[in-house]
């Protein structure tokens, strides 16, 4: 039954097929076409390969009745729109509807008419498709109807909707093939428009990497790595022409040996160099010198990327070469320019630790002579004439120590102590110091600390104490009337905060916006701070050099923090100090000093200290100094401590006198002539057994710290800067003599520890005049009256740690004491004070220093 109603139509109906696909071949052909056309000749090309399509499937037909067949033309102009849009579907359209009306016959309307409707429906198609494109659904939807207009209209005309004979024979034939055709020409023209449309894309993205890479400045190369080492150009970028002096990328790629005899440097060449770099055995970027075939010499930088590996094991890798002969002229100006900057820096350095020697020396013997001229019987228009001349001595120390602090931050040498600091007393000291300058101006100094504030941080107490002393001076140098205040506070949550602000507010003239950067450059002095830090002129005399901001951001700086201002002309400025507030156990410990800048002494009366320690009395000490009046100095100071002094001018007798004498220590300058003290250091510590391991004590005006470095190596044991603090010679020495513990046991009643010169006055009567005239009779009584309350308390202290032998709370409570007697002027409590503290807990000594408590109190009481 098959065979008798569908057999014959298998062969016309698979030649339809054919030219079916046949039509998509065309399609695919023309695709390939590398001319430029619009889009309308497109169309019409389009339509006419569909339509010639048309034509033959409709000289082959599917007869199913007399005078009625169909053919693949209906699926050729249905398609038209989508894949070559309107234009196409009206011209093949237009063709088989004329050519159909041509032929004639009895369904030749109906059939034409069929076709124009197709037509509209492949229109329709495009429209609705023209963004998303074709699916393979809506190909089997549309070869499922591409045949019911034909039908209906047939059946329509010529009856055959009553008997239905032919549409139950031939009706399902209709709609498969419809469905067959539809989807295979449709998908083979949606494959052939994917192909083309991809290798449009791939053109596109070759021509766009071609521009690239012939675009870069220098040339991309495609190497292929094998595995036994051989290396392949793949390609070659344009710009290698450049590179070369004229080689051909061509050239490059066939004989790559060619860019190896251009490319080398002493036994280094391309192509090894760059089999290293893809390999991983060198760093991916180097540089080679190319010598081009034009006579120029070309630096090039080359850089490999990471390679791609390959099934057979061999690798792909791109190179990126780039002319960097400017590039590489600066790098040389740079060396050329760094090592120039270095031998300047040193010489810096060098000149630095000359002149730090050269002011140190002399300052040495001016502060010197000042401290012992203080400590003699002095009447009080003396006594003020020399504190006047160690204030302008300070003043210059102050100068000298500032600059060697810049030089020291700017060139990294720094080095910062941080111990346990008890905020408070640093902070109450900071303000004791200024309270009579704002006293006198009648500015009222005061702290504000927040509740959430530690006891303690970890901080370098002398750097920390010398920021806030710079930037309360400066508050109250530029304040009139109103008020300077400190404000503590923590920032950030956390136990402990984050952070600790310390803030310096002030009712001062103010700086303007514009000068608020310029205040902490060096040198920049802030002449007139509501207007701007310009150079001093006739109506505005300088104060100051213009260092103390600058050292002040820098030391903050290296502390981990930051130094920021706020300010309005005319209303004040808030200066604040930012630090990390990391916090530790235990209370602030007593700190050496400083051993990588000056000592920055704040006790005025550094004479003091110059009295006799019974732990040193008869401890034999030699003294290499070739200065003669520091020599006379130190012998006269270091006999006021006790010792037994013998003198040397220069390390070469030092060594000698050394040889034939035994001392308990040398206290040995760095800088003399004929024998430096390294020389002489070296010299004594070359000796056997005990002579060469005497305590060697350094004492120098080079505070440079890698001289400090060069001392050590040499085998000094400890150093002092000059100018000398008394204090801590004194400290130091005990140090060394008994192994940085103080010396134990009481003192012999012969031999008394408060050993002062009673003769001297309790009460400095220059000090108190001083007081008083800054903060007025009243505020002095007061004060005063503190003082004898506080020194009681304090002796309570001294007297509980001597009977219970706490040596740290001794110290602590003597240091304490010596301090405020300091202050107030009592010179001999202070004297005292500073002979025991170097001596183990003593009962007998603490009731003996009690007679100079009640001496000093006595003084207040009788006003």
């Amino acid at each position: 039954m098959f065979m008798q109603h569908w057999g014959p139509l298998l062969l016309p109906l698979t030649q339809n097929l054919g030219v079916i696909a046949l039509a998509a071949l065309a399609f695919g052909a023309f695709g390939q076409c590398r001319l430029q056309m619009s889009r309308l000749t497109r169309g019409i090309v389009v339509g006419l390969i569909f339509a010639i399509s048309a034509l033959i499937s409709m000289a082959i037909p599917v007869e199913i009745a007399p005078d009625i067949a169909f053919d693949g033309r209906a699926v050729l102009v249905l398609l038209s729109a989508p894949f070559g849009g309107p234009v196409a579907t009206l011209v093949v359209g237009a063709t088989t509807v004329a050519s159909r009306l041509l032929q004639g016959g009895p369904i030749a309307i109906p059939t034409a008419l069929s076709l124009v409707v197709v037509s509209l429906m492949s229109v329709g198609w495009w429209a609705l498709r023209r963004k998303t494109g074709i699916r393979m659904f809506d190909l089997f939807i549309a070869g499922a109807v591409v045949g019911v207009p034909a039908m209906v209209l047939i059946a329509a005309i010529h009856g055959l909707v009553h008997d239905g004979r032919l549409l139950r024979q031939f009706g399902p034939l209709l709609v498969l093939s419809g469905i067959i055709a539809t989807v295979v020409l449709g998908g083979l023209l949606t494959v052939e428009r994917r192909r083309l449309t991809a290798e449009r894309a791939l053109a596109s993205e070759r021509r766009r990497f071609q521009a690239i890479a012939d675009n870069v400045p220098g040339a991309i190369l495609q190497i292929r790595l094998d595995p036994g080492g051989d290396i392949a150009v793949l390609y070659a970028g344009a710009g290698i022409r450049n590179l070369t002096g004229g080689l051909s990328p061509d050239l490059i790629c066939s004989d790559p040996r060619r860019l190896d005899e251009m490319a080398r440097r002493d036994d280094q060449r391309l192509l090894p160099a760059i089999r290293a770099a893809i390999r991983g055995d060198t760093p991916p970027g180097f540089g080679l010198p190319f010598h081009g075939r034009d006579g120029v010499t070309r630096w090039v930088l080359l850089y490999a990327t990471t390679p791609r590996p390959m099934a057979d094991g061999r690798l792909i890798a791109d190179v990126l070469a780039i002319d960097g002969t400017g590039l590489h002229r600066i790098e040389q100006d740079l060396r050329t320019a760094r090592a120039s900057a270095e031998r300047a820096n040193a010489a810096k350095s060098m000149f630095l630790a000359n002149m730090s020697h050269e002011l140190r020396t002399p300052m040495t013997g001016v502060l010197g002579m000042l401290d012992l001229l203080a400590a003699t019987d002095l009447d009080g228009r003396q006594r003020r004439w020399v504190t006047a001349m160690r204030r302008s001595a300070e003043g210059l120390m102050t100068l000298l120590n500032d600059i060697l602090d810049l030089s020291k931050v700017e060139a990294g040498r720094l080095v910062l102590h941080e111990e346990p600091v008890v905020i408070g007393r640093l902070l109450d000291d900071v303000v004791g110091l200024f309270e009579g300058r704002a006293s006198q101006k009648g500015i009222n100094l005061s702290i504000r600390r927040g509740a959430a504030v530690p006891e303690t941080v970890l901080a370098d107490p002398m750097r920390l104490r010398q920021v806030l002393m710079n930037l309360v001076g400066n508050a109250i140098k530029f304040t009139e009337t109103g008020f300077v205040e400190i404000r503590v506070d923590v920032k950030g949550e956390g136990d402990p905060p984050s952070f600790l602000s310390i803030a310096v507010a002030d009712t001062g003239i103010g700086i303007a916006a514009d000068a608020l950067d310029a205040i902490f450059q060096p040198f920049v002095q802030a002449t007139d701070r509501s207007d701007a830090t310009t150079a001093p002129n006739d109506a505005t005399p300088p104060s100051g050099t213009g260092l103390g901001l600058a050292i002040s951001r820098r030391l903050t700086t290296a502390m981990g923090g930051e130094l920021t201002v706020d300010s309005l002309p005319g209303v004040g400025s808030v200066f604040t100090i930012m630090l990390p507030c990391r916090t530790r156990s235990g209370h602030a410990a007593g700190r050496e000093p400083d051993p990588d800048g000056p000592a920055r002494s704040t006790d005025r009366h550094n004479a003091g200290t110059l009295m006799a320690v019974p732990a040193f009395k008869g401890r034999r000490l030699l003294i290499a100094e070739d200065n003669p009046v520091n020599r006379e100095l130190l012998n006269e100071a270091l006999q006021r401590m006790g010792f037994d002094v013998a003198v040397a001018e220069d390390g070469a007798a030092a060594v000698e006198m050394s040889a034939g004498t035994a001392f308990d220590a040398i206290v040995m300058d760095m800088q003399m002539p004929r024998m430096d003290g390294v020389t002489a250091t070296r010299r004594i510590r070359a000796r056997p057994g005990e002579d060469g391991k005497v305590p060697i004590l350094a004492l120098s005006a080079d505070a440079m710290p890698e001289n400090r470095s060069r001392y050590l190596d040499a085998g000094i044991d400890a150093f002092v800067a000059k100018p000398v603090n008394w204090g801590e010679l004194r400290d130091t020495l005990a140090g060394l003599l008994y192994d940085g513990r103080p010396p134990s046991g009481p003192a012999t009643q012969d031999e008394p520890s408060d050993d002062v010169d009673r003769t001297a006055p309790v009460l400095d009567p220059v000090r108190r005049d001083e007081i008083e005239k800054a903060l007025g009779a009243e505020r002095t009584r007061a004060l005063y009256g503190m003082f004898a309350e506080s020194a009681a308390s304090t002796h309570e202290q001294i007297a509980a740690a001597a009977t219970t032998g706490d040596a740290d709370a001794w110290r602590s409570a003597l240091h304490a004491l010596k301090g405020l007697a300091a202050n107030y002027g009592y010179h001999r409590l202070a004297a005292a004070c500073a002979s025991l503290e170097v001596g183990a807990p003593d009962t007998a000594a603490a009731s003996r220093l009690e007679a100079e408590v009640t001496a000093a109190r006595a003084t207040v009481a009788a006003g």
